[in-house]
């Protein structure tokens, strides 16, 4: 018999326990890396050069804050609009929490089988880009912009990807 013949739940319950913990955190900084990255192009392909609208700042390890301030344009925008969600990973529930500065958190759960970890929302399994998706798309392009994600002329395009 194979030792995956021959386990009982026991032996699979702590196969899944251990490829948790031990690969939880990796999740994590695929995560962080991804959201970063997400700032950075959001800056880079809607934002003026000299005047980039998303700030990501990490507060620890297992926190960081992602703010975008929206300049008012003297028309539509009377005032600065600035907006946040604050991105945690929380070790002991094995899980990400996004806060929103403007609505109710959400919370991704991170879940193994007897093979890998991966990310779940709604008891559904998602990628990291999904997560990052959920988590910045409305900060980006939401409501409070009226829809424009920032004020550079977006004919101008994307500058690393138009050729």
């Amino acid at each position: 018999m194979s030792d995956e013949q021959s386990s009982n739940w026991v032996d699979r319950r702590a196969r899944r326990e251990y490829v948790l913990r031990s690969q939880a955190d990796s999740i994590w900084q695929t995560v962080r890396a991804l959201i970063q990255d997400c700032c950075e192009s959001f800056n880079r392909n809607y934002c003026d050069p000299d005047a980039p609208q998303v700030d990501c700042r990490p507060e620890n390890g297992h926190r960081f804050l992602v703010k975008r301030t929206i300049p008012r344009d003297g028309q539509t925008i009377i005032r600065d609009i600035s907006k946040s969600v604050l991105i945690e990973f929380n070790e002991a529930e094995e899980s990400i929490r996004v806060t929103p500065s403007d609505k109710a958190p959400l919370v991704f759960s991170i879940q193994s089988d007897e093979t890998r970890a991966f990310l779940a929302y709604n008891k559904q399994e998602i990628t990291a880009d999904e997560l990052s998706e959920k988590s910045l798309e409305d900060l980006f392009f939401g409501k409070a912009s009226g829809g424009r994600p920032a004020t550079r002329n977006i004919r101008s395009g994307p500058r690393d990807w138009m050729g």
